[in-house]
C-alpha cells in the first residue's frame, strides 16, 4: 500500500491522544490543566469529538457524519456493528486505493498538459523527450556540474499549483548519484553561478512513490553555488532525495 494511504488500526480515532509523559499534540490554550480544579467532562467530550473528526479526515474517505455518530451511539449502547473491524479496515483501504489511483491519473494528465504547452514557450529547453524542461534565469561562468558531482545549491521546490514543498536558502550540498533522476539530469551541465527554473515530469520525479501527492509535476528554482564539493566534506549527501524535504504532514498523516 502506498505511503500516501493512511494506515488504519483499531482505535485510530484516539491515536492523537498523548501517552502518559508524552508531549501533547496540540492545545487550544497554552496553560496546562490545573489538576486541583474540577475537570469539565462535557468540554472534554466535545474536544474528543474534534480529535475523532480530525482522524476521520486523515483517513481520506468522505464519511457520513450522521452514520458515524449513529455508530458511536450504537457501540456505546452495546448494539452489534454492521461490519467487523477487519471488514471495515479492508473497505477503507479499498476506497483509499481508488482515490489514490484517481488522483494519480489526474495529476499525470495535468503534468503532461502543462509540459506540452510549456515546451512551446520562448527560452524553454527540453531534455529527455520533454520530460525535463528548464529556463535559464542567470548565466554562470564557473566550472560545470558533472553527473558524479556533489554540487552546493540553493533551491526552492514547488508543485504545479505553486505550493512550496521544500527549500534551502542557505545552500545545501547534494550527491547527484543519490537524488532522483529528473533532478540530477537537470543539473548536469550547469555552471557555478547559474540559476535555472526546472520542470520535471512525474516519470523522472517521484511518480506514485514517496510522501508527495502521486504523479506530481515538480518545479525547482536552482542556483549552483559551487559545482562540486569533495565527498569527505559533504555533510548531507541525501539532499533532495531526503523525503524529509518533501514533508507533507499537514496533508498526509500516517496513523499507526
Amino acid at each position: 500500500m502506498k505511503k500516501w494511504l493512511a494506515s488504519l488500526s483499531i482505535g485510530c480515532a484516539l491515536q492523537l491522544l498523548p501517552l502518559h509523559g508524552a508531549e501533547p499534540v496540540a492545545a487550544v490554550q497554552e496553560e496546562s490543566i490545573d489538576a486541583s480544579k474540577d475537570i469539565d467532562h462535557l468540554l472534554i467530550s466535545e474536544a474528543l469529538g474534534h480529535l475523532i473528526s480530525k482522524n476521520l479526515a486523515n483517513l481520506g474517505p468522505d464519511f457520513n457524519m450522521d452514520r458515524v455518530i449513529k455508530g458511536l451511539k450504537d457501540a456505546h449502547s452495546g448494539k452489534p456493528t454492521p461490519l467487523s473491524e477487519e471488514q471495515t479496515v479492508e473497505a477503507i483501504h479499498k476506497i483509499q486505493e481508488k482515490s489514490f489511483q484517481k488522483l494519480a491519473s489526474e495529476n499525470l494528465r495535468e503534468a503532461q498538459d502543462f509540459l506540452d504547452i510549456n515546451s512551446k514557450k520562448e527560452n524553454v529547453v527540453s531534455l529527455e523527450s520533454g520530460k525535463i524542461q528548464y529556463v535559464t534565469l542567470q548565466k554562470g561562468e564557473g566550472p560545470l556540474v558533472e553527473a558524479t558531482s556533489n554540487p552546493l545549491i540553493k533551491y526552492q521546490g514547488k508543485f504545479l499549483n505553486g505550493q512550496v514543498f521544500g527549500e534551502s536558502e542557505a545552500g545545501e550540498t547534494i550527491s547527484l548519484s543519490d537524488t532522483f533522476p529528473g533532478f540530477s539530469k537537470a543539473l548536469v551541465g550547469m555552471k557555478e553561478g547559474e540559476k535555472r527554473t526546472i520542470y520535471i515530469h512525474p516519470d523522472l520525479g517521484y511518480g506514485t512513490s514517496g510522501m508527495l501527492p502521486p504523479n506530481s509535476l515538480l518545479t525547482f528554482e536552482v542556483e549552483i553555488m559551487k559545482s562540486h564539493v569533495p565527498d569527505d566534506k559533504v555533510e548531507n549527501a541525501d539532499g533532495i532525495a531526503d523525503t524529509e524535504l518533501l514533508d507533507q504532514k499537514d496533508n498526509i498523516e500516517e496513523i499507526k
